[in-house]
C-alpha cells in the first residue's frame, strides 16, 4: 500500500493600494484652517493598512488605521494655526502586515499674509457753508507688527497729509476734521502703502460745501 500526507495552504493576493491628495486651494490667507482631503482606490478588501501624514518633515504627524471593507476609502486632515510661508504635508499608505510601503503623495500650500482693506467714510454728502468736515477711515487685514503708512488728499491735492504706524492690532480706526472750506466739490482720497511703499488698499468719499 502507498502512503501519502497534504498539506492545505492559502495563497493571499499581494495588497494592493493607491492615494491622492487634493487641496482646494494652493494659497491661503493667515489664520485659514487648511482642508486636505485624500482619496485612495484599489485597496484589496479585508486587509490592514496605515495612511501616515507628516507636516514639514515632521512638525505635525498622524496616522489613520482600519481594515479596509471596500476596495476605495477616503480620509481628511485639517491644518490649523499654519505660521506665513511655504508649508508641505505628506502622505504614505502602508500595508499593516507587512510594513511595506504600498503608495505616496504630497501637497504644498502658502500661507501669506492677508491683504489690507481700506474704507473712507464722510458721514453726510452735503454740508453747509462753514461747517466742520469730519473724515473716518477704517483698515483691517492688518499684519502685526507691520509698517504703515497712510496718505490722503483733499480736493485734487489741494489739502493732504500723512502718517505712518506700526500695526499693534490687524485694524485701525481714526478721523481727523477740516473746516474752513470754500463751497464746491470735493473728494477725499486715501491710500495705504506698507513699508516697501507698494500701494495695498485705496478708497475715496466724496461732498459737497453748499454757498453761504
Amino acid at each position: 500500500s502507498l502512503d501519502f500526507d497534504y498539506t492545505c495552504f492559502t495563497v493571499n493576493s499581494a495588497s494592493t493600494g493607491n492615494i491622492a491628495i487634493m487641496l482646494q486651494n494652493n494659497v491661503y490667507n493667515f489664520g485659514d484652517d487648511v482642508y486636505v482631503d485624500i482619496d485612495l482606490w484599489d485597496l484589496t478588501v479585508n486587509n490592514a493598512y496605515d495612511l501616515t501624514w507628516s507636516l514639514d518633515n515632521g512638525s505635525q504627524t498622524g496616522t489613520f488605521s482600519w481594515n479596509a471593507s471596500n476596495t476605495w476609502a477616503g480620509e481628511q486632515v485639517i491644518l490649523s494655526g499654519l505660521s506665513l510661508g511655504y508649508h508641505c504635508i505628506e502622505f504614505t499608505l502602508y500595508d499593516s502586515a507587512s510594513n511595506s510601503s504600498l503608495s505616496y503623495d504630497s501637497a504644498c500650500v502658502t500661507i501669506s499674509a492677508p491683504t489690507p482693506n481700506l474704507s473712507a467714510y464722510i458721514p453726510y454728502s452735503n454740508y453747509d457753508y462753514g461747517s466742520n468736515v469730519s473724515f473716518e477711515i477704517y483698515i483691517d487685514n492688518l499684519s502685526v507688527n507691520n509698517n504703515y503708512t497712510l496718505d490722503w488728499s483733499l480736493g485734487n491735492a489741494s489739502q493732504t497729509g500723512s502718517f505712518s504706524w506700526t500695526a499693534n492690532s490687524s485694524y485701525l480706526y481714526d478721523y481727523f476734521t477740516l473746516g474752513g472750506l470754500s463751497s464746491g466739490y470735493y473728494c477725499f482720497d486715501a491710500v495705504l502703502f506698507d513699508s516697501n511703499n507698494t500701494s495695498l488698499s485705496s478708497d475715496s468719499a466724496c461732498f459737497t460745501i453748499h454757498a453761504a
